[in-house]
């Protein structure tokens, strides 16, 4: 079940705020009604948990988070004041989420190497979008640009699974002590991206381990790690 925690209490609990491994998103995945789309997976890099309500939402923070020069993802980002999206919403000539009485959400606020930042919605796919969704998501979009930041829409659609899964396959194994044999060795290596794959197509682990036995990174790693 879902729990609703009020807009008084989260601003308390300093929800919003923060960065990396100490921001608390606006909206956790109990809290949120989705019919059990709603999950919660760590960052491999800072071990935060983070907080997708959607299938959709989980592809791209994998994604994202793959991106070397995206140095900070925070999911459920609150648009605040609500007084701010009521009043652009009242420009647009309509209501903001739940008839202006809720805070609304960016699912990502994406930051930069050089500290730019975007923002970016996600949807399943482009038939996704009917008109009400549509004038939500003109609110957001006028938000960010008040204040300089670039506003996208992705879809799932657009992305490729077999890259999101090889992703989520290799950087369960990216620390160190998650190295338990050469297959997780081999995953370990290719979530530090100490060697390079075609993440785009099927990855057989067997026949990676066969190409790396007898090179210097694969015996030295082993070593370090007592893998005999």
């Amino acid at each position: 079940m879902s729990r609703h925690i009020s807009d008084e209490t989260k601003l308390r609990q300093g929800r919003g705020k923060g960065t990396g491994p100490d921001y608390l998103p606006w909206i956790f995945g109990r809290e949120f009604n989705s019919r059990g789309t709603a999950t919660s997976i760590p960052d491999w890099k800072h071990g935060r948990m983070i907080q997708c309500l959607s299938q959709a939402e989980r592809w791209f923070y994998y994604r994202l988070r793959w991106n070397d020069r995206v140095v900070d993802i925070r999911e459920q980002f609150p648009l605040l004041p609500l007084s701010e999206t009521t009043e652009i919403a009242a420009m647009f000539g309509t209501k903001g989420s739940f008839n202006n009485r809720m805070v609304m959400t960016t699912d990502f606020l994406i930051t930069m190497d050089d500290g730019s930042e975007m923002a970016l919605t996600v949807k399943t796919g482009k038939d996704d979008v009917p008109p009400r969704v549509n004038e939500l998501l003109n609110i957001e979009r006028e938000y960010w640009r008040r204040r300089g930041v670039k506003y996208f829409i992705g879809f799932k659609e657009d992305l490729n699974p077999t890259e999101i899964m090889n992703i989520r396959y290799a950087v369960a194994c990216y620390r160190k002590e998650d190295v338990f044999d050469d297959i997780s060795l081999a995953r370990h290596l290719v979530a530090n991206k100490i060697i390079e794959v075609d993440m785009n197509n099927p990855l057989d682990y067997r026949e990676i381990v066969k190409a790396l036995e007898k090179e210097t990174v694969w015996i030295q790693m082993k070593s370090e790690l007592a893998l005999y």
